[in-house]
């Protein structure tokens, strides 16, 4: 006869807690035989996100700058079937087509999901007025490597000049800076034969965030500018940011401003004049922050033009007075001066007879022997050239300053084919430096590119870092 009988067990599974399992247990001729099931507890770990970013890595104050906040999710440009196609915005108020510029796209993560997502400005066009001539759009993109659903927003901005990447509030989620040039549409520009027809007035930058949807607010000072940077330039742990200014018209008169910092205060911008002892006009087209000598204190390149000076100089400014950009060497004050720079020299452009415009700068230790070499990217711009000759704007010209001790050598032949003047690839406003190949060393990525033109460019341009130069490939 078989008996039976209930048995509560007490299992230990993990640590101190305790789970109380009902067996049934059978006695059979009044032999116990026990039965015991083995519980395998389920460890459930959390999910770590993150994301692996192809960019060189810097020291510390240089992981605080734009620069770098740029290319930290960045894997290669946009095509310019993508920027067309995703990115334009049709018939919008039964009146106007919206385009966005490559240099107005910023490539970041500013919901916080880890996933590669778009911020642009697009343009207004349309048949009765010139371009820019309405506010243009703000289009919001999240994880665009996996939907292409677009948010719009208004934004009161004309012309876009930059989109600066940076964590302005110190959450651990980038930002972005919209720099605005809106007092362009104000005055003729023969070259483009394009302007006269309006008269706005110049515009604060916009500080975009991401709270739940994307909001905006203008911060610094009311200025025109075609570039801008960012970074901890007083090395009191928050980020900064530069206005610099670039030639406007508001009211039949000049826009001219000094350089200018905006400290972070406690998240307010504070507005400082930049350079001690600057006693002339000084525009520029490209300035970037960056520890170049390596002590800790961020330093600032900028420049309008390189190469052999053809625009004319005036008395009562040095903007055309160098031949190659400058360096300004930081001191960690957030303030730079005139008695403290290095003028670059180069050599490429002037044998060539070429003058050129400067439209940004990258960073590498190319040679890995522990210093920061210099990669600037420049476009032929000669007074009265054109588009379709090549002589203004649909071109592209590399120059590389090798780093020897902060000693700088223009070392442009390590870049092969470093320029093209045939019209097939146009001028690019950024250089980023990652591992597009996964090799270990550090490429050349063209970013920022004027897709505006008729050239069908290649998406798959770069140069690549064989060890002992760069290779062009496309």
């Amino acid at each position: 006869m078989i008996n039976r009988y209930t048995l509560l067990l007490s299992l230990l599974v993990i640590g101190c807690s305790k789970d109380y399992i009902e067996e049934e247990v059978y006695f059979n001729n009044s032999t116990p035989s026990l039965e015991v099931t083995t519980i395998t507890p389920t460890v459930v770990v959390p999910e770590i996100k993150t994301y692996s970013t192809l960019s060189e890595r810097y020291t510390l104050i240089n992981e605080t700058t734009g620069f770098y906040k740029a290319q930290e999710y960045f894997d290669g440009y946009l095509s310019k079937d993508f920027i067309e196609n995703t990115l334009t915005l049709s018939n919008i108020d039964n009146h106007a087509v919206y385009r966005t510029f490559h240099r107005n796209i910023a490539i970041l993560d500013i919901d916080g999901d880890f996933k590669q997502d778009i911020i642009a400005f697009a343009t207004s066009f349309c048949l009765n007025h010139e371009y820019a001539n309405h506010p243009g759009k703000l289009l919001f993109i999240s994880n665009y490597k996996e939907s292409s659903d677009v948010s719009v927003f208004d934004i009161d901005a004309h012309n876009g000049s930059k989109m600066e990447i940076n964590d302005f509030n110190l959450d651990g989620i980038s930002d972005v800076l919209f720099y605005t040039h809106d007092t362009k549409p104000n005055f003729f520009v023969s070259e483009e034969n394009y302007g006269g027809a309006t008269n706005f007035e110049p515009n604060n930058p916009i500080l975009i965030k991401f709270d739940n949807t994307i909001v905006t607010n203008k911060v610094g000072i009311k200025a025109d500018s075609h570039t801008g940077t960012s970074g901890d330039i007083d090395n009191d742990g928050d980020i900064d940011f530069i206005q610099w200014p670039i030639p406007g018209q508001y009211n039949g008169e000049n826009t001219y401003y000094n350089p200018s910092v905006a400290i972070n205060e406690g998240g307010i911008f504070v507005n400082y004049d930049l350079i001690e002892g600057l006693e002339s006009p000084w525009y520029a087209a490209a300035a970037n922050l960056f520890d170049i000598n390596q002590d800790g204190n961020l330093d600032l390149i900028v420049g309008w033009r390189a190469g052999r000076s053809k625009w004319p100089s005036y008395d009562n400014e040095i903007t055309n007075t160098f031949t190659a950009p400058v360096i300004l060497w930081g001191n960690g004050s957030g303030r730079f001066s005139m008695s403290n720079m290095t003028a670059l020299l180069e050599s490429f452009l002037s044998e060539r007879d070429i003058q050129a415009a400067i439209l940004g700068y990258g960073f590498t230790d190319y040679d890995k022997d522990g210093d920061i070499d210099i990669v600037v990217s420049t476009t032929r711009e000669e007074p009265n050239g054109k588009f379709n000759d090549g002589t203004y704007y649909d071109n592209y010209y590399l120059l590389f300053f090798e780093n020897n001790n902060n000693s700088f050598i223009e070392s442009t032949f390590l870049i092969q084919d470093s320029f093209n003047q045939s019209l097939s690839f146009p001028n690019f406003y950024s250089i980023r430096i990652v591992d597009i190949d996964n090799d270990g060393d550090f490429d050349l990525i063209p970013d920022s590119i004027a897709n505006w033109g008729s050239i069908n460019y290649s998406d798959k341009l770069h140069w690549k870092n064989t060890g002992n130069n760069y290779e062009k490939s496309w």
